[in-house]
């Protein structure tokens, strides 16, 4: 600098140095200037004479407007003014007022070189030189287009979540970290009774009635995130309370810092009484529950303890009938004989009837008993099917067996296997034509299980009549009722004998084809038993011994007096455990036995 001052002065007189100096000043001034404007390119910059001739621009005019330099430079600012600014005079009022006031500032439409619109908020200076008089104005502009797209966009956006927040059917709000409401929506208002200007900046554990559990929801939001189904009680401005069910989330800032709580409050004092109803009822309904099943137990305790009562009369009925029936009584007419028989199949269907109600009552009160054992199902099938061979023979049906070979024997009670084998096969012979045939099916099901078919050609079921199949006391319509005669009991007790067992029974059938009964049952463990030594039967030389059991004192005295009368030795016992530990004693050339004891049955 010093250098350049003495070259000035080495070259001029003092006075031109100082002009030289000057120039220099303004020229970098002009430079700095000319810098600035031209790396603005966000603003227009657009410089004017008193006058409204442009005189330059920079580049953000040219990127803003389209115009180049040469376009503009000496035409009038107007033609970058809306023609209705221009028209109302706007465009010349607000220069005015910056030659008046030395600056004017506010918003402007303007028009591009392509003759588009935009806003655009104009800043207009007058220029003064040395002397403080006007020289012309410098305008810059800046396009809104994009910043009220981005602020119309955030007021809908606003508009939108606000009209969601409002919308919804549950009280929102939001609490700083301390608890004093900054946000609500209408359902919030509506729920306290108080309007949103009163409700924020409020503590919001004011509103609740246990304002302590309301505050301890608030730190468990905080310490945890988020609360889930949050239950308070809210207490309205006149008293009015609400059950709600809060669920609540932390908000925090994009740097992470704390910002809040947002809740939701769901009113569910509805929910809440419809559930007092419900529970209520529950209650009654259990307590009735326990009066019909105590009622069935007694029923059926009632009808299991009937079984002697009903059956031992039964029995007399039937076996005075049977010895009149054969003459044993005595010389008989014809007629008599006739009536006989007709009293004996009587008393045989009553008794069958007897046997299914009080055996299905049995099981209904735990009462049934079950005697596994080793058993031969051949043997079994076959002493079954012999017992129906009378009725098969009556309607010529041929009864077949088909026995899985590998089945070999299994372990369960014998006698309810019999009973289930027999109402399954006598169902099958009573719905099947004459001259038809019956097939007994015993095959493994499983490792653990043997599974028992009956099938048969008879009339079939319709699907919809399926769910009717082992439902106690239910027969298919009435045509069948009164065509095939039946209790509807005997499916019914075979299914909760099974089941009693671990076990399942079915149906598979089509409609006029004939059908196939089935049921499974858990085959047992066969080395769990040992077949028991029979003593061998004594041959006497003398008069043959007889046993009698009987439970019936009548009866057995006059059995036991009949038997003695012909010149047998008898012994008579009351139940079956005795004579089973008389048989294990001694020997007996024959045995009379009641097929209906009080501790067993004849057949077991």
């Amino acid at each position: 600098m010093q250098y350049g001052r003495a070259m000035l002065n080495d070259l001029f007189d003092e006075d031109s140095a100082r002009q030289v100096r000057a120039a220099m000043g303004l020229a970098e001034k002009a430079a700095f200037l000319n810098s600035v404007l031209e790396s603005s390119t966000e603003y227009s910059i657009v410089a004017k004479d008193l006058t409204g001739r442009i005189l330059t621009w920079n580049e953000g005019a040219r990127r803003i407007y389209g115009y180049e330099f040469d376009d503009v430079v000496g035409r009038n600012a107007l033609l970058l003014h809306a023609p209705a600014d221009i028209e109302s005079g706007e465009a010349h009022r607000c220069l005015e007022e910056a030659r008046m006031n030395g600056k004017w500032s506010g918003p402007m439409v303007r028009v591009r070189k392509d003759g588009t619109s935009f806003r655009a908020f104009d800043t207009i200076t007058l220029r003064r030189d040395e002397a403080g008089q006007p020289t012309g104005f410098t305008m810059i502009s800046r396009d809104l287009t994009e910043s009220e797209r981005i602020e119309r966009e955030l007021r809908e956006s606003q508009e939108y979540n606000r009209g969601l927040v409002e919308s919804s059917i549950d009280a929102l709000m939001t609490t700083d970290s301390s608890g004093i409401i900054m946000d609500l929506n209408r359902q919030m208002c509506e729920m306290v009774g108080e309007s949103r200007a009163d409700l924020i900046g409020t503590p919001f554990k004011r509103y609740f009635t246990d304002p302590d559990r309301a505050n301890a929801g608030i730190r468990k939001v905080l310490a945890e995130d988020r609360v889930q189904n949050y239950e308070l009680t809210m207490r309205a401005k006149d008293g009015r309370e609400t059950v709600v069910s809060c669920n609540a989330t932390t908000l925090r800032w994009a740097d992470g810092r704390m910002r809040g709580v947002f809740t939701s409050a769901r009113d569910v004092s509805e929910y809440k009484a419809l559930e007092e109803q419900l529970r209520k009822k529950n209650e009654e309904l259990g307590e009735q529950y326990q009066r019909v099943q105590e009622a069935n137990r007694r029923k059926s305790e009632f009808l299991a303890n009937m079984s002697h009562e009903l059956r031992t009369p039964l029995n007399g009925i039937i076996g005075f009938s049977e010895l009149m029936h054969d003459g044993k009584a005595g010389a008989i007419s014809a007629d008599q004989k006739e009536y006989l028989g007709d009293i004996l199949t009587s008393s045989r269907h009553l008794l069958q009837l007897i046997n299914d109600v009080l055996d299905l009552s049995k099981v209904e009160a735990g009462k049934m008993e079950f005697r596994p054992e080793r058993v031969d199902l051949q043997k079994t099938a076959r002493e079954v099917r012999d017992v129906l061979r009378t009725l098969a023979a009556q309607k010529r049906i041929r009864i077949d067996t088909e026995i899985d070979p590998a089945l070999g024997d299994v372990f369960v009670d014998v006698g309810k296997l019999k009973q289930v084998l027999y109402n399954y096969l006598s169902n099958a012979l009573k719905f099947s034509p004459e001259r038809g045939r019956v097939v007994l099916r015993l095959r493994t099901e499983g490792p653990d299980a043997f599974r028992l078919e009956v099938e048969d050609g008879g009339i079939g079921i319709k699907a919809e009549d399926t769910p009717l199949l082992f439902v106690e006391f239910q027969q298919l319509d009435a045509s069948i009722a009164k065509k095939f005669a039946g209790t509807g009991l005997g499916l019914a007790l075979t299914k909760r004998i099974v089941e009693a067992q671990g076990g399942a029974v079915g149906v598979s059938s089509a409609f006029g084809t004939g059908s196939v009964f089935f049921a499974t049952l858990p085959r047992g463990d066969v080395s769990e038993t040992l077949p028991e030594p029979m003593l061998p039967v004594a041959t006497w030389a003398g008069t043959p011994r007889l046993l009698v059991i009987e439970d019936d004192a009548a009866d057995r005295e006059w059995i036991v007096r009949a038997l003695s009368g012909v010149g047998y030795l008898v012994e008579a016992v009351e139940t079956g455990t005795e004579a089973l530990a008389r048989c294990r004693t001694s020997s007996y050339d024959a045995i009379t036995l009641d097929l209906l004891l009080p501790d067993t049955n004849g057949h077991d």
